[in-house]
């Protein structure tokens, strides 16, 4: 897999660290093919990644990364995105050709539970060195995240938003989101 080439011109990227099965780029394809052919057909009609068109969304170039070889196979299924199998800590080896982007999501990857504080700073830290400048960083947790608002800021992001205090202290047995982080690179 080639992930070093560049998209034509006005083209963004979006990178899903930890991307699992592929939803959440199913999701925003989804979202953005219903906005694009509104008016002309219906949207998505079950399989967002071949919803309305099977052209890929002129603007997007999305690319996602997960440990799990069965995660990367249902989301190559679904088409439309560039999925690689490794580790979110080793960017360098797996996105060849200091490719850059424009968003970069991080779902459940950076919590106390799935990563340890020293590998989830790692990994923020080589993602927002793949971040072009202005470009977006959407951290979420249903659990605890290792990192804080300054951990953000010293690798040069502003936090926009950050945080759902109401369910922060919600039973972990119920399915709440507890962090949420979206950033821009100064």
């Amino acid at each position: 897999l080639q992930m070093g080439e560049r998209p034509p011109s006005g083209r963004e990227r979006l990178l899903d660290l930890g991307c699992g099965c592929g939803d959440l780029i199913e999701a925003i394809r989804c979202h953005y093919c219903r906005k694009r052919y509104e008016g002309r057909q219906k949207g998505c009609r079950g399989r967002a990644l071949s919803c309305a068109t099977d052209e890929r969304i002129p603007d997007f170039d999305f690319f996602g990364i997960d440990c799990n070889a069965e995660n990367v196979q249902a989301a190559d299924e679904k088409r439309g995105a560039r999925i690689v199998e490794g580790d979110c800590g080793q960017l360098d080896t797996l996105l060849a050709g200091g490719i850059d982007f424009d968003v970069i999501v991080c779902c459940g990857l950076l919590n106390r539970q799935v990563t340890a504080r020293e590998d989830a700073v790692h990994i923020l830290g080589q993602a927002v060195s793949r971040l072009r400048a202005g470009g977006h960083i959407v951290v979420t947790g249903y659990t605890a995240c290792h990192l804080a608002a300054e951990d953000f800021s010293r690798l040069g992001i502003e936090v926009l938003q950050r945080s759902i205090p109401e369910n922060l202290f919600k039973p972990y047995r119920e399915y709440h989101l507890r962090q949420f982080y979206v950033g821009r690179k100064r």
